[in-house]
């Protein structure tokens, strides 16, 4: 019997061995048509946001010389990494050659060129790496009314310094928001991380007109639905129109306040997991109108962050403290020693600007009598409210003032009639003076721009905000930067920009 099973396993063997020596000779081998990827695609290719990319890539076939375009399909693919906004592979073309509005966020991508020989079904993949920049990293924002109508521009700051005026921001960069109505804001703030409810974008880019705010994807400028600012707020019944006049960033945080159209003051300190929810402004259980100004201070400071608000309809002075109240408290009366100049609980006048003065970290107040049209300039500490100024302000056409702005290292008051901009300061001989004439031109804003970071030096320079009616609509606008003198001897040209709208409202996108 062992013999017996040796012999068969000897034959199996044998058999085995045999096959696989015949079944060599039964194969044909034949080279098959590759792709040869050209030299560029290798290691890094840069582009910029809102910028054209093209790649042209020379392809050559091993075993196909005239390349014929309908035998192959292509793709171009870059890869979001974990840990970023919406992860995964993204395609970015499906013709041999890309040609494409870059819109991706700034960063660097893993990405692929893949061609497919559809006769053969064979894949062929390019592995290169894709630099994302963007050219509109830093500069200022401005909402402009151009024939009657919003319109976002901007003065990006390139790399040499310079800027370049860019008109009508989201037309050029498809972002599907479209403003409707006349101009009314434009801010920005870093918030970070939003936990629950509310818009998953970590920078607050806020584009507000006279019927709805906004917000966009600060790289690239994207809109959607969710990021209209009643996607902020925890109030289902806000009305379709829904706007706010002033919004702010306090305390050098994430925490920010919004004044309403309808005057309610909203509160948000994402740290603390406290959204926007209720108006503050209520006492005895009604609501009371506040004015579109608030004396807060954007950065930090030690001791109390009180921010200042102003109740249009019993004229008196409110306050916000701690991240934790829930409404607003009226500012007292000063009451034994403390010095009296006015009553905030009933100033008997209506708030004109409102604003917070870094010297001395004061809050400076215009308010205007309605009864003889005089105008008045208040002055009080931000921290405690003690009182340090109140008086007449005699000063040309005062009672014309259009708009109003505070040196915060000098403390000198400047206002605007038409295209004419006086000076004040109550401790200077004389009081008041003109410091620029633009003619013809209008003013349409005076501006001391508070920077965020402590790398800017600007902020004690007045931002003339102008336009020409004799100018295109869309180019007439002109902006205008001063160094303010010392000694209240008026204002020095520093910077001009040129080439956009009328400017309602800028903000300076920092990096």
């Amino acid at each position: 019997m062992k013999i017996y099973i040796y012999v068969c396993l000897m034959a199996a063997l044998t058999l085995i061995t045999y096959s696989c020596k015949k079944d060599i000779g039964n194969y044909t081998y034949h080279d098959i048509n590759e792709v040869k990827f050209p030299k560029e695609l290798n290691g890094k290719i840069t582009a910029f946001v809102l910028a054209k990319l093209i790649i042209k890539p020379e392809l050559t076939f091993t075993l196909d010389e005239t390349a014929d375009p309908k035998r192959y399909s292509y793709e171009w693919v870059y890869v979001v990494p974990n840990g970023q906004p919406d992860p995964g592979a993204k395609t970015l073309g499906t013709t041999k050659d890309l040609d494409i509005l870059v819109n991706i966020a700034p960063g660097t991508y893993d990405s692929f060129y893949k061609v497919t020989d559809n006769v053969t079904g064979v894949k062929f993949v390019k592995k290169f790496s894709l630099e994302i920049r963007n050219i509109y990293n830093e500069g200022w924002l401005l909402m402009t009314e151009v024939n009657g109508k919003a319109q976002f521009d901007i003065l990006s700051k390139q790399v040499d310094g310079q800027f370049i005026t860019i008109n009508d921001l989201l037309t050029k960069t498809n972002s599907a928001l479209q403003l409707t109505g006349k101009p009314r804001l434009v801010y920005g703030y870093q918030i970070g991380n939003v936990l629950g409810y509310g818009i998953k974008l970590p920078y607050g880019l806020y584009l507000g007109t006279d019927q709805s705010v906004d917000r966009v994807d600060a790289e690239t400028f994207a809109w959607k639905p969710d990021y209209n600012v009643k996607k902020e707020i925890l109030d289902p019944d806000l009305p379709t129109d829904f706007h706010i006049d002033a919004i702010q960033r306090v305390r050098g945080e994430n925490s920010a306040y919004m004044i309403t159209s309808s005057g309610d003051v909203y509160f948000t300190a994402p740290s603390q997991q406290i959204k926007y929810s209720q108006p503050l402004n209520y006492a005895n259980d009604l609501l009371f109108k506040v004015a579109p100004f608030m004396g807060a201070n954007e950065n930090f400071i030690s001791g109390n962050q009180n921010a200042y608000f102003y109740d249009v309809v019993h004229k008196s002075f409110w306050k916000h403290l701690s991240v934790f109240d829930a409404k607003l408290l009226p500012v007292p009366d000063p009451t034994g020693t403390a010095p009296k100049l006015f009553n905030f609980t009933n100033t008997g006048k209506d708030l004109l600007y409102m604003t917070y003065v870094t010297t001395g970290t004061q809050i400076y107040a215009i308010l205007k009598d309605p009864a003889t049209q005089k105008r008045y300039m208040a002055r009080f500490k931000q921290t405690d409210a003690t009182q340090l100024g109140f008086e007449e302000i005699i000063s040309p056409d005062i009672d014309k003032a259009e708009s109003f702005a505070v040196s915060p290292a000098q403390g000198y008051l400047y206002y605007n009639v038409e295209g004419k901009v006086y000076q004040y300061d109550s401790n200077s001989i004389p009081k008041s003076k003109l410091v620029l004439d633009k003619g013809a031109a209008k003013i349409s804003l005076l501006k001391f721009h508070t920077y965020h970071a402590t790398k800017y030096t600007d902020g004690d320079k007045l931002l003339v905000c102008s336009y020409d009616p004799a100018l295109p609509e869309g180019q007439n606008g002109k902006i205008e930067q001063f160094n303010v003198l010392l000694g209240a001897t008026g204002i020095g040209l520093d910077k001009t920009y040129t080439g956009f709208g009328k400017v309602v409202s800028l903000h300076y996108r920092e990096r």
